[in-house]
């Protein structure tokens, strides 16, 4: 099956874009549209199938109509440009990234019965319409690697890091700090270091005094050549017929310190390690670095939204992998002088046990600490930068922004300081007030039917009991349907401690217009969110509020549905509150209402900020 594009208008008219199904084998090139570009879509299916609905990242397009091609009981289904106000439909336009299409064949029923998946396909924009990218990248680059991994960890909808995780540059410091441990500590090492006393046999210059062992005496039984007359009895090895004999030079075991103990074979594992673990660090880097390259040769004027990735990876990677280069040279110098100055039959790299030399021996023990603590450190989660990396669209790169936009005002409702700090500390995503009260910032949770066997863990469903078609007619809704499901893009989940109930406060990222967004999704999701995910066990409502977010240029604006001293910031706001927010993109975010909403969600829904206790996967802090 194959998904055909059919250019209507500019240089590339009459050309066609073939997008094979997913089962196929993957095309070498991405093909690619431009955003501007007026595009036929045809699909030829077995005729048994009556209707088709095409998919596009939140659009549902029905077919404009169908023809008969031959008489192979096939139909083909056609969707063509729409035109309103002297102006046609241009389906990408305001798009920019990879597009999967999908399109949904109906039987004589009406039914929904197949959904026919295709291989992906690039946008690309004007360069004037990427600006927005630019600007959004530009933010995330800004945030520290601690919040990036503190916020867009583990899986893209968890509250955190999996128990034990370490973030790349969090393991990336822990090896600048070893090294530098290693540097202070190996003069010592080196000029001090434990041994272990071996005795060998040594060819050395006597005086007359030396205890012989049984080897020397046997030595020198076999190279009585060496012997000489001395009429000095002290002096003399030996006495024969009355005349005393002294070695010009004997074999003799002499103890000698050897630093092919425990603890060195322990120092030089750890070397070892350090080393090995930043070359995989580098190779894992550099993977990343150069995965997702889809660039196309496009027309002059537009540009590929992997050009963007690629410069957003060479901000945020390009100082790390220089600095991953510089400490593996510094190991491999260290590797060279302890080979040198240090030698040992072997290398041990295994957690150390603190011996009694090394426990009398503080530099020892030092580095012994720091080797232990490497051994119990966790598992390092590349999943933020692969969430990170899989960006492929501007949509899912807006979705992302906003997330990281509510968590950040989340914390600075919190601890107020952040708003006027210049560095973005670890950010949290879990909070307990001193009500009690839990809150979690979730990204997508997935609310499923009431009978589907995956359930939000905290038993949140999806309640509707009808899904509505083309507006024309509705019928039950499915329980086990792959969209038998609500994902909103970031919720603001509470817990009341003392009764359990939960309450939502549902936020939609949507790249659109303020028109749009407010005339269009507002009540397009009221139904589907407010109306449309509870726990079945509560009778109080789930969700208590519901905020489009959507994109301005220079002035955030809020816009309220419900007037007056009802609204948000009225004096009596009503619940559910339903509103749509302009986030700013550039160097002004600071000045739209996202700040100045979200306190005022909290606020009104009785969470306080005094006293406050940070809960995390891995520890409580007060």
């Amino acid at each position: 099956m194959e998904l055909e594009l059919l250019i209507l208008d500019g240089k590339r008219s009459g050309e066609v874009v073939t997008l094979p199904d997913i089962e196929q084998p993957i095309q070498e090139n991405l093909p690619w549209v431009l955003e501007d570009e007026r595009i036929e879509f045809r699909l030829r299916v077995p005729r048994h199938f009556s209707n088709a609905t095409l998919e596009l990242y939140q659009h549902a397009i029905e077919a404009t109509h169908r023809e008969y091609p031959d008489a192979a009981e096939t139909t083909e289904f056609v969707w063509t440009p729409k035109t309103s106000n002297y102006r046609t439909e241009k389906l990408f336009s305001n798009y920019f990234g990879i597009s999967e299409l999908t399109v949904l064949l109906h039987n004589e029923a009406g039914e929904a019965v197949e959904l026919a998946a295709f291989q992906p396909l690039q946008v690309a924009a004007k360069a004037t319409s990427a600006e927005n990218v630019e600007r959004m990248f530009e933010y995330l680059a800004g945030l520290s690697s601690d919040a990036l991994h503190s916020v867009f960890s583990a899986t893209r909808h968890s509250a955190g890091f999996s128990e034990g995780a370490v973030s790349p540059a969090h393991t990336l410091e822990r090896i600048e700090r070893s090294i530098e441990l290693l540097v202070d500590s190996m003069p010592i090492i080196i000029n001090k270091p434990i041994t272990r006393l071996v005795p060998k046999q040594r060819m050395v210059s006597p005086t007359g005094g030396e205890e012989m062992d049984d080897s020397t005496i046997g030595w020198l039984l076999e190279n009585l050549s060496v012997l000489e007359p001395d009429e000095n009895p002290d002096q003399a090895h030996i006495l024969y017929e009355g005349e005393h004999f002294r070695a010009s030079s004997l074999r003799m075991p002499v103890l000698l310190e050897n630093p092919d103990v425990y603890e060195n074979w322990i120092i030089h594992g750890y070397v070892d390690l350090l080393l090995r673990e930043a070359q995989q660090l580098a190779q894992k880097y550099q993977r990343e670095f150069r995965a997702g390259n889809l660039s196309a040769q496009l027309p002059k004027g537009y540009i590929s939204f992997f050009d963007k990735v690629s410069k957003f990876k060479s901000h945020l990677m390009g100082a790390h992998i220089t600095r991953i280069d510089r400490l593996i040279d510094n190991l491999k110098q260290i590797k060279g002088h302890l080979d040198t100055r240090l030698p040992v039959s072997r290398p041990l790299n295994e957690r150390p046990i603190i011996t009694p030399k090394t426990r009398s021996n503080h530099v020892y023990m030092e580095v012994f600490i720091d080797i232990i603590k490497w051994h119990q450190r966790g598992t390092l989660d590349w999943s933020a930068y692969e969430n990170l990396f899989a960006i492929q669209s501007i949509p899912d790169l807006f979705e992302a922004y906003c997330y990281f936009r509510v968590v950040q005002s989340v914390n600075i409702y919190f601890n107020p300081a952040l708003a006027s700090s210049d560095s973005t500390p670890n950010l949290e995503t879990v909070f307990t007030d001193p009500k009690g009260t839990q809150l979690i910032v979730e990204r997508e949770p997935i609310y499923w039917t009431p009978l589907n066997s995956a359930q939000h863990r905290h038993g949140l469903v999806n309640s509707e009991a009808y899904s509505i078609k083309d507006k024309s007619y509705f019928r039950e809704r499915g329980q086990f349907w792959i969209n038998s499901k609500r994902v909103p893009d970031i919720v603001i989940q509470l817990i009341d401690s003392e009764t359990g109930d939960i309450r939502l406060l549902v936020m939609d990222a949507k790249y659109t217009n303020r028109n749009w967004a407010f005339v269009n999704y507002l009540p397009e999701l009221t139904m589907k969110y407010v109306h449309g995910i509870h726990h079945p066990n509560q009778k109080t409502p789930t969700v208590n509020s519901l905020t489009i977010l959507y994109t301005e240029k220079e002035l955030g604006d809020l816009a309220s549905y419900h007037h007056g001293e009802m609204g948000i910031h009225g004096t009596n706001p009503v619940s559910p509150n339903l509103q749509s927010v302009g986030l700013i993109l550039g160097a002004k975010r600071d000045t739209d209402p996202l700040q100045k909403l979200v306190t005022r969600l909290l606020e009104i829904n009785g969470v306080k900020r005094t006293g406050l206790t940070l809960v995390t996967k891995s520890r409580e802090v007060a």
